[in-house]
């Protein structure tokens, strides 16, 4: 536990100096103040937004992190850690350390904005059930877009262009997901493996 908390402490320090969050925080922020600029606004439409967008936001953030890492730094911090599952852990937690700041933001925002103009920016009152949502869809999307960028770490894939690509190609499906698995059976087997964010928001869709 001492070196897991040691390594968390260090990738804090390492990442921020790279501040290689700035541009998707920025553009987290520009996106947030984009979406909730416009009075009313739809509950269901505007947290389902911005659960996708927030996925997206983290496939960037996780590989962006992933990719600040260099080789020689990592061989030695392993051969310091003296175990592999400690310092991988303590990697994947640090992402989803970072997406935790995101959802923050991304759960504060709008009610935050709702309240300075007299709660009149969604089209109706919001409810307990719309709060609980809007934290539980941005966990999850974050938690989702986090992993597919641990998963293209260029451990897993060295070729950053093909990691690129798969990061598209995987985002992209992930929306399109539930239209294409009404189709044939085959799609369905397929598409097992694409992160269900689209299976998560069409049950809170419909409510």
């Amino acid at each position: 536990m001492k070196k897991l908390n040691q390594l968390l402490r260090y990738h804090f320090i390492s990442y921020f100096k790279t501040a290689r969050i700035i541009m998707p925080l920025v553009v987290w922020v520009v996106f947030l103040g984009s979406a909730y600029y416009v009075m009313p606004q739809d509950v269901v439409g505007s947290f389902s937004m911005s659960s996708v967008f927030l996925f997206i936001i983290m496939i960037w953030v996780a590989m962006s992190y992933m990719e600040s890492i260099h080789p020689i730094e990592e061989q030695l911090f392993l051969l310091k850690v003296k175990n592999e599952q400690t310092y991988y852990w303590s990697k994947t937690l640090f992402v989803y350390f970072i997406g935790s700041l995101f959802v923050g933001l991304g759960f504060l925002f709008p009610l935050f904005v709702n309240l300075i103009n007299g709660f009149k920016l969604f089209a109706r009152p919001l409810v307990p059930f719309d709060y609980i949502s809007l934290l539980i869809l941005h966990m999850l999307a974050a938690i989702l877009g986090g992993t597919i960028g641990i998963c293209l770490q260029p451990r897993c894939v060295k070729d950053r262009k093909l990691a690129l690509l798969l990061a598209t190609i995987i985002a992209v499906f992930s929306l399109v997901k539930a239209s294409i698995v009404k189709g044939a059976l085959w799609t369905k087997i397929v598409f097992v493996f694409i992160p269900p964010i689209t299976d998560i928001i069409t049950p809170f869709s419909s409510k």
